[in-house]
């Protein structure tokens, strides 16, 4: 994914909006996490690279070092075993991926966006950070995804502008889903050309990248968003730390330098 100009994501909250911190919860689907799921993937972190995770909205740092008990502020003699098994990746170029699942009218995506934008952006060669749009089965998520992807073929360096004004439109103001002037609207609003997006928009390659989406949401099953993949293996989200941002950000960095490290691909 292209990163924005500038080199960070916009803030996601207009003046007036309260951008909540870290310790806000994931959700989508509302299912309560239970505590060992909250667990998950601490052997794992306990397995890898001594590493220090980013800070809720700072980069991936492999030069930040610290014991993994550190890192996690847990007790090493209380680690607990994974929970949730390791996937296959759908593809094999899955595996030099983190994908990031969001939806347009998830709360905590527009309230915590920037978080992912800053560290997805960061991630060392050969890693790359795309973003996924949740496409589990309605018309409004078929053209919510659409409109995404319709967006990041008109002008990929206007993405995150592009999301931020499609997270505002459709949840702090009253603006239909459905329409595409809703999206048109967005697309001028950040910047993209009304003529491109409209191309874009019935192009086949914005077929071709729905139909993908489709298909890693059948495979890898987000139950919650926002939410990360992590080398076509792991499904994480802030669930998993209580909500705890920061802690979720150490605990991807942790299985990112695991997995650097097992493929040879560490400089450290």
């Amino acid at each position: 994914m292209t990163e924005p100009p500038g080199g960070s994501p916009p803030r996601l909250c207009p003046p007036g909006v309260r951008c909540p911190g870290p310790a806000d919860r994931s959700a989508r689907g509302g299912a309560a996490q239970s505590p060992a799921r909250r667990r998950l993937l601490v052997a794992a972190l306990g397995a890898c690279l001594p590493l220090g995770g980013p800070r809720s909205a700072s980069p991936f740092d492999e030069a930040d070092m610290h014991a993994p008990s550190e890192v996690l502020g847990l007790d090493p003699q209380r680690r607990q075993q994974p929970v949730i098994p390791p996937r296959t990746p759908l593809e094999p170029g899955d595996a030099d991926k983190v994908l990031y699942f969001f939806a347009f009218d998830c709360t905590f995506c527009l309230r915590n966006d920037t978080y992912f934008w800053t560290w997805g952006t960061s991630l060392p060669a050969p890693i790359t950070f795309e973003p996924v749009p949740v496409i589990a089965s309605t018309t409004k998520e078929i053209l919510m995804a659409r409109a995404y992807y319709a967006a990041q073929i008109a002008q990929p360096v206007r993405i995150a502008y592009f999301m931020q004004e499609t997270y505002m439109a459709l949840q702090l103001a009253p603006n239909d889903p459905e329409r595409l002037d809703t999206y048109l609207k967005c697309a001028r609003n950040a910047g993209i050309a009304e003529d491109a997006f409209r191309k874009a928009w019935n192009s086949t390659a914005s077929m071709r990248a729905l139909i993908l989406a489709r298909k890693r949401f059948a495979h890898y099953q987000p139950d919650a968003t926002p939410a990360l993949v992590m080398n076509g293996a792991y499904l994480i989200g802030p669930d998993v730390t209580a909500g705890d941002y920061e802690l979720f950000f150490q605990l991807a960095n942790g299985l990112l330098s695991q997995y650097l490290v097992k493929s040879g691909r560490y400089r450290g």
